[in-house]
């Protein structure tokens, strides 16, 4: 499976091996000098091409991917073809799967914006002790990864949450 720039175009090409369809060419231009996240998915009977978490061109293949002892490679040709990409690549993935339209929606959304800020959304009770005593709090957060959050005292004497 070869996801490459078209070559007589600005579109992506989708080149496979043992399918019944073989190749598959974008409608969208990515020769903008613009980052695009791009997906390529073989998903039984049909491939699919997702430009920036949106279905770019679909068709129908049935059949099993071609398989090599070639090594995987990513910005270049395998099999020590001479093609090179041209231009970055970052954060690459391979799955074991099909990934959903939902799945690719949200890798994208993930990728633009980042996982969500974390918001306190339940501040801890008050609670008088002593000095030198042991004292519990519970707060709960929301939002992007787990976090740990400390409590701290300022150089005024008041306490505050750190996440």
């Amino acid at each position: 499976m070869v996801l490459s720039p078209q070559r007589h175009g600005s579109n992506l090409e989708l080149i496979t091996s043992g399918l019944s369809n073989n190749g598959l060419v974008g409608n969208i231009s990515v020769a903008d000098c613009i980052s695009h996240q791009v997906a390529a998915v073989y998903y039984g009977t049909s491939t699919y091409l997702y430009v920036d978490g949106v279905l770019d061109n679909s068709q129908s293949a049935t059949g099993l991917l071609a398989t090599n002892t070639d090594l995987i490679t990513i910005g270049s040709q395998g099999g020590g073809g001479s093609w090179r990409w041209n231009g970055d690549l970052d954060e690459t993935a391979v799955f074991q799967r099909g990934l959903s339209d939902g799945q690719i929606t949200s890798l994208y959304k993930l990728a633009v914006s980042g996982p969500k800020a974390p918001q306190i959304t339940a501040e801890p009770a008050s609670l008088a002790v002593f000095a030198a005593t042991p004292a519990a709090f519970t707060v709960a957060a929301g939002g992007g990864t787990p976090y740990t959050y400390r409590l701290f005292r300022n150089h005024l004497g008041r306490f505050h949450w750190r996440g």
